[in-house]
């Protein structure tokens, strides 16, 4: 599991991940090691291993899974299979049940746009840098440079719009 996580990570970013506008981010990590229960931050092996997955998403927690489970379901079979009691991804039901049951809820979360996807937000992003390098630039020179940086502008930020 570390080698699969290892290979991920330096294949950078999941292009199917990332077009699910209502995940913000996901990690996968092993945890072997806990800390001794006496206090002096020694580390004693587990007997087993966990995989932990940290996430954050926009949207309902029933639609989440549910795009886990239909649009990555090799995936999640790949990055689970191996966990205890995991009854795979399809159907999603039993799939969400084998989360619910092993989750942590987190006690406080910030969200800085809370009414926007992640998708929203990236595509703010590169329509804040089309407007520093297009626009900017031409804000002060000739009406004809500054038409010319519009159209230009535009045609790289209409997807974006």
């Amino acid at each position: 599991m570390r080698g699969l996580l290892r290979f991920k990570r330096q294949q950078g970013p999941d292009p199917e991940l990332q077009r699910l506008s209502l995940i913000h981010a996901a990690h996968w990590v092993v945890v072997s090691r806990f800390p001794d229960e006496d206090g002096h931050g020694r580390k004693r092996p587990s007997r087993n291993a966990y995989l932990l997955f940290v996430s954050n998403f926009n949207g309902s927690w029933r639609d989440y899974i549910d795009a886990f489970a239909t649009a990555i379901p090799l995936r999640m079979a790949l990055l689970w299979g191996s966990s205890w009691g995991f009854p795979g991804p399809q159907p999603p039901r039993p799939f969400a049940r084998f989360i619910e049951r092993n989750q942590e809820r987190p006690e406080h979360y910030y969200g800085a746009y809370p009414e926007a996807s992640a998708t929203e937000v990236a595509s703010a992003l590169r329509v804040h840098r089309l407007v520093r390098e297009r626009l900017a630039p031409a804000a002060d020179g000739p009406d004809d440079a500054f038409a010319r940086a519009w159209r230009s502008f535009l045609d790289a930020a209409q997807r974006d719009l």
